[in-house]
């Protein structure tokens, strides 16, 4: 066996280590991203037919939830360290994305069978892809400087006590044939799981930034991107007309805007000129300085 040595104290590469082109644009890369966001959602939804305000809505939800999780990824890499993100959330989000991906595969399966709902594709697809990097994010947190910090008891009994209930579905579903174990309740587990998920995923970060009375370590952009995403989400259901079988999504939108703006007020409020010395991402994507 090749034993592999980790160091978690190495330090992040500075600006001279890295491509002089990525040393001047890191600094924009974040607002880079809003205006990819706001601007390629409207041109996509002006495109489409109908109700073009909802659309462009939709298509600005669809591309703040494929973006939000990149500002993360990036930080983490740039500092080679994961100090100051929640283990727990991490774990939170990715069995939430995985819950919610086969929720969205499922029901994109029904309705393009019945219509071309572009939409409904496109959001699946993007589950997809946020259920995979928040994997790596989860990987990072792995073989980077974590402080220390782990997993805690409450996170693994609530996700493993959601796994066995899910694994257990599926094979009773396959064995016995009960009505309460058909494939729209499975799909509709699915959507309860993550919005579940979704409800306690952020407590944890708040938590550990309440504690640490500092939010270093934590993607503001990504925060931003989400909160995009939940306002434009929020809107989009208004403007389409909410019916209740919204509802989950309604409940999804109201808890993404309520978390982020406490991340928000905490960043730039609560705890704006606290500094550990240790972390210094204050500028723009990587470090936004105060």
């Amino acid at each position: 066996m090749v034993a592999i040595e980790l160091n978690p104290t190495r330090k992040p590469p500075s600006c001279e280590e890295i491509h002089p082109i990525v040393a001047v644009t890191q600094p924009y890369a974040g607002l880079l991203g809003l205006v990819v966001i706001l601007a390629f959602g409207a041109l996509l939804g002006c495109g489409e037919q109908g109700n073009q305000t909802a659309a462009i809505m939709s298509w600005i939800a669809t591309l703040a939830s494929t973006l939000r999780l990149y500002p993360q990824l990036f930080s983490n890499w740039r500092r080679r360290s994961v100090d100051g993100l929640s283990l727990d959330m991490q774990v939170y989000s990715v069995f939430g994305f995985g819950t919610y991906s086969l929720f969205n595969y499922g029901i994109a399966w029904t309705t393009m069978r019945d219509t071309n709902a572009m939409l409904s594709c496109m959001g699946a697809y993007a589950n997809l892809h946020a259920l995979l990097v928040s994997l790596l994010v989860l990987y990072q947190c792995t073989v980077y400087n974590h402080n220390n910090q782990v997993v805690s008891t409450m996170c693994q009994v609530i996700v493993c006590g959601a796994f066995i209930i899910t694994i257990l579905f599926v094979i009773l579903n396959n064995l016995v044939t009960i009505e309460f174990l058909s494939w729209s309740n499975f799909i509709d587990m699915m959507c309860y799981l993550h919005v579940f998920m979704t409800m306690i995923k952020y407590a944890p970060q708040v938590e550990l930034q309440c504690r640490r009375q500092s939010t270093i370590g934590f993607s503001i952009f990504g925060v931003l991107y989400d909160l995009i995403f939940g306002l434009s989400t929020l809107a989009s259901l208004f403007l389409n007309g909410l019916t209740p079988h919204d509802l989950w999504l309604f409940v999804i939108a109201w808890v993404t805007i309520a978390y982020n703006t406490i991340f928000i007020a905490q960043h730039y409020v609560l705890y704006r000129n606290r500094d550990d010395g240790s972390l210094q991402e204050r500028r723009a994507l990587i470090y936004l300085r105060a």
